[in-house]
């Protein structure tokens, strides 16, 4: 019987191109592995970083929002507040200290009357400190620690002039002073700092 023509063997793909096309590919599959594990291609592993290496180069980045303006109560308000307010410490404290006099010597009363006298005068200059700031940028918490200490200092004044409650009006001039003392030292340091001008409240928070 005469035989069957044999039927030539499929060859692959890569052996029809040739041995320069096998290597060709050979390397482009090399390469391609390699930029699959690559910085760059684990760099776009998250959409969201992928998102924004893809935002356009002309779009102008996010502005960050324009910081809002201290509020603040005028300055007629603050003033008004501590003057009307040392008035009627000054005119309780003499109200509270009727009929509670300490009974003391005549040289003892006049020695604790002048020393009332020299601390109102005292209580007046930090009430005038008081009225000067206020009427300058100040925030909150300043603005009532000068009133505070302007309605102290007056009240224990007038305490110590009508010899009632000594000690506690002692107490409280003196601690009513040093912080009044403590707030003026820091706020000329700041002036200092920022210029012969009232510190505003916007660089208070920040420095």
């Amino acid at each position: 019987m005469p035989k069957a023509a044999s039927r030539p063997l499929a060859r692959h793909p890569c052996q029809a191109l040739g041995p320069l096309s096998h290597a060709s590919m050979n390397t482009a599959v090399i390469s391609r592995l390699g930029t699959l594990g690559s910085p760059k291609h684990e760099a776009h592993a998250d959409p969201a970083e992928y998102r924004a290496d893809t935002v356009a180069v002309g779009q102008a980045p996010a502005s960050t929002p324009a910081p809002q303006p201290l509020v603040r109560p005028s300055a007629a308000v603050l003033r008004a507040l501590l003057l009307a307010g040392s008035v009627a410490a000054f005119a309780l404290a003499l109200l509270a200290a009727s009929g509670h006099a300490q009974a003391a010597e005549p040289e003892l009363a006049l020695m604790l009357r002048g020393m009332a006298a020299i601390k109102g005068v005292l209580a007046v200059a930090a009430a005038a400190l008081g009225w000067w700031r206020l009427g300058q940028p100040v925030s909150a918490p300043v603005a009532a620690t000068y009133i505070a200490c302007a309605w102290v200092l007056l009240a224990s004044t007038a305490l110590i002039w009508q010899l009632a409650f000594i000690p506690a009006a002692a107490v409280l001039f003196h601690a009513g002073g040093f912080v009044a003392l403590v707030l003026a030292l820091r706020e000329g340091r700041q002036m200092r700092r920022f210029g012969l001008q009232a510190p505003n409240p916007s660089i208070e928070r920040t420095a």
